[in-house]
Formats: C-alpha cells, structure tokens, sequence
C-alpha cells in the first residue's frame, strides 16, 4: 500500500468509484493498462475545486491534492474528509449598509414676504437654540403692533366708562329703592291721618246731631277726613311710582352690566389682534430651533434680496440647521433577520471615511414593519457625536448582535453546495457508506460557520468542500475531519 501523503492545499474530494480490478499474474501489458485506466479515473474524480487548484498549481501541487483523500484498506471507496454539526457556536448577527443621518433637521421658510437683513450665518456657521439667523425687513409689520397696541388701550378706557356705568345704574336702583320705601311710608301716615279724620268726623257728627254743635263744624271735619282719604291715594300713587322708578334703575343696571360685559370682550379680541401683530412681527426673525450647525443656504439668500413667504410661492428653504451632537443611523435589515431585531440589540458601526474606528450603539427603534417594496425593515441606531467626526449623510456599515449564542446546529461555511435567498441550502453526507445530497435550511452564516436551522442532526457526517457533481449512492469513506484539516479548509 501507499504511503499516505498530506497536502497543504486545500481541502478537496475526489469523484470516487470503484477500484480498478487487480491485473493477473504475468501480464505486464494488463498491468500497465490498468495502471494508466487508474490514474485517468483518479484523476477525473477530483471535487471542482481541487481541481481549479490544480490547474493553477501545476502537475505537483495536483499530485499533493491527489494525496489528500486515502484509498481505504477495504477498497470500497474513496476516504473522504466529513465533520459532524455541533450545537451552537456562533452568534446570530446581520451586517447591512448604514447612512447617518441628523437626528434632528429643519428646513426654514419665511412666513412674511420682505427683503433679508441682519444675516449672521452661512454654511457650517453654528448656532444655538433661539439664534436669530436673519431678519425679514417688513415695516407693516411694526405699525400693525403699534395699531393694535392703540386700539387695546381705546378698549380698555370703554371698559373703565363701562364699569362706572354700571356702578351709578346701581346707586339708581338703591335709590329707586329708597324712594319706595319713602312712599310707603308716606302711605302708612296717610292712612292714620285718614284714620283720624274718620274718627273725629264720627265724633263731631255725634254732637250735631244731638244738636250740641253746630253744623259748620261737620262739615269741616268732613272737608278734613275727604283730604285726609286723598292724601291715601296719593301716597299709593307715590308707592308705584316709586316702583317703576325701581324696576327702571334695575334695567339700566343689566344694560350697563351688558355693556361692561361688551367691554371685556372687545378688550379681549383687541388684546388678541395685539397677540397677533407680535406673532406676525416675530416671524420677521429667523431663529434656529435647536443647538447644531447650517448645513444649507439658499443662494438667493443675501442681506438685501427679496424674498416670498411659502404661502405665496416661495417653496425654497432659506436655511437648513441640522443637530450635530446627536445622529441616527438608518439600517435596512432584510427579512431573514427582521424577527430577531430588537430595541437595545448591541451594535457596532464602522464608517468608509473613519477606517479604524468603531462606533458602538444600540438599536434605538424598529418601524414594526417591513417596506413591501423590498422587504426590509427600517432600524434605527443612535450615536453621540461629542467629537464632531460625524457628518450627516456618510455611509458605513452596521453589525447588529441579533442573538448571542444561535440554538441550533452549526457546520463549516465550506460544506455547503448552494445557497439561495431564503436560507434554503443543500450539502452531502455520508450514510452507510454512500455519498448523499441532503437539503438544508440554513440561518447566520459568518463566512466560517453556518447555521443549520433543519435538514441535519449531531449525528450526521457532512462532507467538507463537496463537488456537486458525484451521484447520490457513490461509495465513500467517511474520515473525520481534525483541527488541522478545518484549519487548511477555512
């Protein structure tokens, strides 16, 4: 037999099939027949890639190649490197371009129409929250305020006069009452008064009749009691007077009252139209909304140009102002690792312009939902930028630590044949001897290992770096593959 010889290329798999019939005794022409049959077919049944490797190397290194796969003692098949899968290993991430982006920015537009004055910014200037970064020269604007401030003072007398009115229409109704009370007892008086002259009537009646008296004096007293019941009436007369006089004092106070009421409220719109002129003359300042830097400025925007506001047309920003202490990254995760993703998922950024540097993160939020255009996930991972090296807008690329440690199956990256969009995935075990191709869905791959969701058990024998071209049923030996071996394959 042989010796074994071990190559440092890597790892391959012949095409095997059965060995070659031995030549009898005394035929030397048979022997070398199948001899130069034997190399032909070893040759052939290289896996593709040692094959390649051999194209490149040259007649030595393929002869090393040749070397890696052992006949076995038996003869049955060719001894074929197989690894079984192991439980776990590997960490469930996903590796997808980033763009930075500020996590806050806006575009500002000018509410009022009117000519730029007092412009203290440009691009990169930065500012603080409430800046004024320019002004919009509109002088109605000041004399609206100026108008309204007029007419809220003119409100305000009318509401003075208005509360005076109602205080004498007060002292009218207490007055009114008064009087009334006056003229009742005016009544009360007048009524004993007739009282009186009824009773002396009687009396003096009395003696004339009885011839005591004489009948001038009768007719006196009668004369008196007659005043007297007038006096009555007149007193009654007095006491309605007195309330009507109280009911109309009543109604000018709810008049009165009604014009105070009036007078708040025109003291209240003028108060608001007063408001309004100072909004309207605020918006003649441009001012930032938050700490951070310019990042734009419209090239129409200089000291003395006359600009729109949006509401009449002008839909071009004067000024961008992004926060630059503070920047999201905007991560498209696919659906393959959409359910795994998780707000407070460890992540690490790396960016082209800052090589060497690693950002670290936490996945900050997840949209819950993926675009139906592409089926990806928006993620967003937030990063402090105290040094000011980050820019909005620059690219990068994130890894996001989905799960620590997978649950399931892990083989060598380099068992697989195929490996399509949707994890689905084929390899070739060994299985009584037999080669067989074995569908797989497959998860995380990280260019070492792959994660085998389903198709394989810890049992099973994979074979390492496969050639999809050997038949199911080819006869095999499976050797177990060492660390050395993985080590020459990875």
């Amino acid at each position: 037999m042989a010796t074994e010889q071990h190559s440092t290329e890597p790892a391959t798999t012949k095409r095997v099939g059965p060995e070659p019939k031995k030549a009898k005794k005394g035929g030397w022409g048979w022997l070398a027949a199948l001899g130069i049959v034997a190399a032909a077919a070893g040759g052939g049944f290289f896996f593709m890639g040692a094959k390649n490797e051999s194209h490149q190397e040259g007649g030595k290194e393929h002869a090393k190649a040749e070397g890696e796969h052992h006949r076995s003692e038996s003869g049955e098949g060719n001894t074929i490197l197989v690894v079984r899968p192991t439980l776990g290993g590997m960490e469930r991430t996903t590796n997808q371009p980033g763009t930075i982006r500020a996590f806050e920015f806006a575009d500002l537009f000018a509410k009022l129409s009117g000519y730029v004055r007092n412009l203290t910014v440009d691009r990169g200037s930065r500012v603080k929250k409430g800046q004024t970064l320019l002004e919009v020269y509109d002088p109605e604007r000041k004399v609206a305020v100026d108008q309204a401030q007029a007419e809220l003072r003119y409100a305000k007398a009318a509401e003075v006069q208005a509360e005076a009115r109602v205080k004498v229409a007060i002292a009218a109704v207490q007055a009114a009452e008064a009087n009334k009370e006056q003229a009742k007892a005016i009544l009360e008086e007048m009524n004993a008064k007739w009282e009186y002259r009824k009773k002396q009537y009687a009396r003096i009646y009395d003696l004339w009749t009885r011839n005591g008296i004489e009948e001038r004096l009768v007719d006196e007293q009668r004369d008196d009691m007659h005043a007297a019941e007038a006096s009555v009436h007149s007193a009654k007369a007095g006491i309605m007077t007195a309330e009507a006089q109280l009911i109309e004092a009543q109604s000018n106070v709810d008049k009165a009252k009604a014009d105070l009421d009036a007078a708040h409220a025109q003291v209240g719109v003028n108060q608001a139209h007063l408001d309004m002129a100072n909004v309207m003359l605020e918006y003649t300042q441009i001012k930032s909304p938050y700490d951070g830097v310019v990042t734009f400025r419209g090239e129409a925007v200089h000291d003395g140009a006359f600009i729109r506001s949006a509401a009449e047309g002008g839909d071009n920003a004067l000024l961008t102002v992004a926060r630059s202490d503070k920047f999201r990254t905007i991560v498209l995760v696919p659906d393959t690792d959409s359910p795994y993703c998780k707000v407070g998922n460890d992540t690490e950024i790396l960016f082209d312009a800052l090589p060497g540097r690693i950002f670290h993160g936490t996945v900050s939020r997840i949209s819950e939902a993926e675009d139906l255009n592409d089926r990806n996930m928006r993620v967003e991972v937030d990063l402090e930028n105290q040094d000011g090296s980050l820019r909005d807008g620059m690219w990068g690329r994130a890894n996001i630590l989905l799960e620590k440690i997978v649950k399931n199956l892990t083989i060598p990256s380099q068992c697989m044949i195929s490996k399509n969009g949707k994890g689905e995935s084929a390899v070739m075990v060994i299985k009584d001897g037999e080669i067989h191709r074995t569908n797989v869905l497959v998860g995380v791959d990280n260019g070492l290992r792959v994660e085998v969701i389903s198709g394989l058990t810890d049992k099973d024998q994979v074979i390492l770096r496969p050639d999809p071209s050997v038949l199911d049923g080819t006869k095999a030996v499976a050797r177990e593959a060492a660390a050395e071996d993985l080590k020459k394959h990875s």
